[in-house]
């Protein structure tokens, strides 16, 4: 920002969007720095204002400003969708804070991720090296515990855990926060606590983020998980494993760097092989029936005898038995409920 306004590109009325400055990418430093060459813009006449997920205190307040965005940019959040040129309104009365750009548009837009470069510079120098974890561990949203020593080896979940935890998987798909907290609770009470929330609804991520709240014995995971944004709102959201419909090197770094247990799907050896290289040998068989059902699976314990599957898509409680035979089974995603549940029904199953 610094070298646009001593270029004189600032000389107008502006907007400036200063990201990659959370928790996660930069430690939240303070922003002062920010403020003087904004202030002689304002004193100009010009409408100045600044939005970014870093922080300022309220000593900078000469400024109109939106600080601690959040989901920050480095988390997925909205301020990596925006691009220069767009049009910001900022309403420091009613506390509006609105990209105006189409509907269409914005859905469409791909998620910029953080520069690896700068994501370097900003762990180094000052002492900054020392708390690199607690950067990658920054959660402003309280996620679960699960104080079970089957569940935490040396504090860190594994996929082979998820899967080994129960016989099934529900594979959960929500509209409703508050149909979410009960579902969770019903399931946790008949003894199923890896419970995969799947990204296909407008409310997935605040379903998850109120299961890991409000159902803490819950072990909350994301299904259909197709990118590293995707991962990364997912942790922010307090999920502690991932799903996803097939796998790409970029999602498997982005699990790795927020230590994220990832089950990707597969569908042949090729992509089983694609995942062990990156070292997964826990893996997603989807579209299991219509990719050759419990035969192929059979198939696959010859040259994938140490890749451990969980079946899903087609698996029902009419076939899982011919699932449950094969030697690489490990578990099944079983399709879970939307409303309208019967609780004591759903305790009661398993």
């Amino acid at each position: 920002m610094h070298l646009a306004f001593n270029a004189g590109e600032l000389a107008r009325d502006v907007i400036c969007v200063v990201r990659w400055q959370g928790p996660q990418a930069n430690g939240m430093p303070e922003l002062h720095k920010l403020t003087p060459p904004l202030a002689v813009l304002q004193g100009k006449g010009f409408k100045v204002a600044l939005v970014t997920d870093g922080r300022m205190s309220g000593a900078s307040g000469k400024v109109p400003a939106a600080i601690h965005v959040s989901p920050e940019a480095a988390a997925g959040g909205p301020l990596a969708k925006v691009r220069d040129g767009d049009v910001i309104r900022l309403d420091a009365v009613t506390g509006e804070l609105r990209v105006l750009v189409p509907e269409a548009e914005w859905a469409a837009r791909q998620t910029d991720t953080m520069p690896p470069a700068l994501r370097q510079h900003n762990g180094i120098g000052m002492g900054r090296e020392m708390f690199t974890g607690m950067r990658e561990r920054a959660d402003g949203r309280r996620r679960s515990l699960v104080m079970d020593v089957n569940l935490n080896v040396n504090g860190k979940l594994t996929a082979l855990q998820v899967m080994r935890d129960a016989p099934v998987i529900p594979v959960i798909v929500l509209n409703d926060v508050k149909q979410a907290v009960l579902l969770a609770r019903a399931l946790v009470a008949g003894g199923i606590r890896m419970l995969e929330v799947t990204l296909r609804t407008p409310q997935a991520l605040a379903c998850i983020e109120a299961i890991a709240r409000d159902v803490p014995e819950a072990v909350t995971g994301a299904g259909t998980v197709r990118s590293a944004a995707d991962a990364q709102a997912c942790a922010m959201a307090g999920a502690r494993f991932v799903v996803s419909p097939g796998y790409t090197q970029r999602l498997g770094q982005a699990c790795r760097d927020l230590g994220l247990p990832l089950l990707p799907g597969v569908a042949t050896g090729s992509e089983i092989m694609m995942a062990q290289e990156d070292g997964l040998t826990e893996l997603k068989f989807f579209p299991a029936m219509q990719a050759g059902g419990p035969a192929m699976l059979k198939a696959w314990g010859g040259p994938f005898g140490d890749v451990r599957f969980c079946p899903t898509g087609g698996v029902s409680t009419a076939n899982a038995a011919e699932f449950w035979r094969c030697p690489t089974w490990c578990a099944w995603a079983a399709p879970g409920s939307r409303q309208q549940m019967r609780w004591r029904v759903v305790t009661g199953r398993r």
